[in-house]
């Protein structure tokens, strides 16, 4: 976890300016010194208080984010409901790029208690994320974009870290979740 930044440099690293990385929400470049003192932290797209803490040294997980973006989220949930947060409210493919993460991180971490529901919001002594049938339509709506591409296979080329198969093939979470209940079922093509 505290050499996250020895591995942003190969995954976020703003192909326009090698000084910058490209913060998680917005897409925005900002100057890089080389530690998490000053204008950018590390993102939890699946909250520590939420159970993240079982893929906080996972790289897919913990992403390069504005301190002031990353501040206006907590540890809401993922909805556009007024009890959750919106992962586009900066840009909106990190809909779909959000939602790709809370996927990998509800099976890479199963074992350890992570799961997704379709709430708004949820206990956080329960180790979940939703809202389940929002991400499973948001991985659908925005499509599997670049900079998702370009982390999976520097992930694999510079670290040996295994791939995020919701990005090789996003039909993943809709066959694992599809068919959960009538509204995703709906969403994944089922009912």
């Amino acid at each position: 976890y505290s050499g996250m930044g020895s591995v942003y440099i190969y995954t976020d690293i703003d192909p326009n300016n090698s000084a910058n990385l490209i913060g998680f929400y917005s897409g925005t470049s900002a100057t890089w010194p080389g530690s998490f003192a000053t204008t950018i932290n590390r993102e939890h797209v699946w909250p520590n208080s939420r159970g993240g803490s079982a893929v906080e040294n996972d790289p897919h997980m913990t992403r390069p984010t504005l301190k002031s973006e990353n501040s206006a989220r907590g540890n809401s949930f993922f909805n556009v409901a007024p009890t959750s947060w919106d992962p586009g409210t900066y840009n909106l493919k990190y809909r779909g790029i959000a939602a790709r993460i809370i996927m990998y991180c509800a099976v890479k971490a199963h074992e350890a208690g992570l799961k997704l529901v379709d709430l708004t919001n949820d206990s956080t002594g329960n180790n979940s994320m939703g809202k389940l049938s929002d991400l499973l339509q948001w991985n659908l709506d925005y499509p599997i974009d670049a900079t998702e591409i370009q982390r999976n296979e520097a992930l694999v080329a510079h670290w040996g870290h295994c791939r995020n198969p919701f990005i090789d093939d996003r039909n993943y979470g809709c066959k694992i979740w599809g068919s959960t209940n009538a509204t995703t079922k709906s969403i994944c093509g089922m009912a």
